[in-house]
């Protein structure tokens, strides 16, 4: 029996979450709040499928073709470049965390704005002390986008807050309806009524 190369591995893995990444992140929109807080009240979580590719630390020229044949299964090895031992590392490092990531707002989530560690810098970083997602600058409507991925919670701050509030919505709908995190008193105390479904504020 023929030992399976790196490659092959990563690419069994990727194929094998895709379609996990791809209903939590991809199909859903998230909001996430903390009084803590300064730059801005909330980020809006928003996903497209070139974010995936990033994630993982494999450099590709099209990332939307690389999350395509991720999710149809029809990856290859010549289709990954991985130029050195050292982007090895950080890919294996990352796609171990690829199954953690799809369940990261099932567990308790820290969030730090203006993150840094090493040579990565993040508007916004939530970590569930077992991997550390990072997002680009948000736009002016508070939106972000994952742009990397980290094992662990190194480059978070002591005193990095709880979100108290992570609520969900699926793609394209107006509201979020589902609250992942906190409760209503913490919508409505905080200005967000607006951004929520009407039937979400009356639950008791």
């Amino acid at each position: 029996m023929s030992e399976v190369s790196f490659k092959q591995r990563v690419i069994n893995d990727l194929i094998a979450v895709a379609p996990q990444f791809k209903s939590t992140f991809i199909d859903k929109e998230y909001l996430i709040f903390s009084s803590k807080m300064v730059n801005r009240n909330y980020y809006i979580i928003s996903t497209v499928p070139g974010n995936f590719m990033h994630l993982t630390g494999i450099r590709l020229s099209s990332p939307i073709d690389f999350y395509n044949k991720c999710i149809n299964g029809t990856l290859l090895e010549s289709d990954i470049n991985i130029p050195s031992n050292k982007e090895k590392g950080s890919i294996r490092r990352k796609i171990n965390a690829l199954p953690n990531l799809v369940n990261i707002f099932n567990n308790e989530v820290l969030v730090e704005e203006n993150f840094s560690h090493n040579n990565v810098h993040c508007s916004l970083a939530s970590t569930d002390l077992d991997i550390t997602i990072g997002f680009c600058k948000p736009n002016v409507d508070n939106v972000v986008k994952p742009m990397t991925l980290l094992k662990g919670y190194n480059g978070f701050s002591d005193n990095s807050p709880v979100a108290e509030l992570i609520l969900e919505r699926k793609r394209g709908e107006r509201f979020f309806s589902k609250i992942l995190c906190g409760d209503k008193d913490i919508i409505l105390s905080n200005g967000l009524a607006s951004l929520v479904a009407p039937e979400l504020l009356q639950l008791s």
